[in-house]
């Protein structure tokens, strides 16, 4: 019996990512993945990790840096070979879960030149969700500097988003 070649699927933010996977062979399936705190990742046999390239709202997903994989050359290779995706090498830089915790120390150390710099490397979006995520272990004048870039709320009445939920 052949191996079947197994991804790690990976959250790279700090919010919750829940979609509905299809694998490449047969559309006519589906799998729930809810990626959490508590589950940050999920095993993929290949033909299901494929189906990250074959929906465009599960690829952005991907583009953006919502999610990652363990191995991200050897996907994109095996999505080329299957006629999944268009090309060898990925338009973009796939997410690393360090991402979260450099720009995390960054928020910290209350730097703006440091701050724009992570802002425009990373997205507006992945340093608003950190920002969110973390805004009690934030300064009074990172968090208010945040809020004048982002044009959002970080904190209300004294509580960050997430307390609110």
């Amino acid at each position: 019996m052949p191996e079947i070649k197994v991804f790690k699927l990976k959250k790279t933010t700090p919010n919750d990512v829940i979609f509905v996977l299809h694998p490449l062979s047969n559309q006519a399936l589906s799998k729930t993945v809810v990626l959490t705190e508590r589950n940050p990742y999920q095993m993929l046999p290949l033909d299901w990790a494929l189906g990250m390239f074959i929906d465009d709202g599960l690829y952005s997903l991907y583009k953006n840096g919502y999610v990652t994989f363990d191995e991200n050359e050897e996907l994109v290779k095996a999505a080329y070979e299957n006629g999944a995706y268009f090309s060898d090498v990925l338009d973009f830089v796939p997410s690393k879960e360090e991402n979260l915790d450099k720009i995390f120390k960054v928020l910290q150390s209350g730097n703006r030149s440091a701050i724009m710099d992570v802002i425009k490397e990373y997205g507006n979006d992945s340093v608003k969700n950190v920002a969110i995520k973390n805004a009690n272990n934030l300064s009074v004048g990172v968090v208010n500097m945040l809020e004048q870039i982002f044009k959002c709320q970080l904190i209300i009445d004294g509580e960050t988003s997430e307390e609110l939920n």
